[in-house]
């Protein structure tokens, strides 16, 4: 699977994503959210950077959207 549907995939999953100039923000599945606390973008070599800013880690984020850590 491309990149770039790697992405589509985890941002269809997610509520409130906007654009933002490093990739896209959006409200974060692993805790409630009211304010978009989860970035979401490209990393080096082909991998997806997925970064909660109020602390959740990427595993249980990719949990709350029943996705592979791959």
């Amino acid at each position: 699977m491309d990149l770039e549907t790697r992405i589509t995939r985890i941002l269809a999953g997610l509520k409130g994503v906007r654009r933002h100039s490093s990739g896209h923000m959006a409200l974060c599945p692993a805790h409630p959210d009211t304010n978009v606390s989860l970035s979401v973008g490209r990393g080096h070599e082909g991998r997806i950077v997925v970064k909660c800013f109020m602390g959740c880690a990427v595993t249980e984020i990719m949990s709350a959207l029943s996705l592979p850590m791959s």
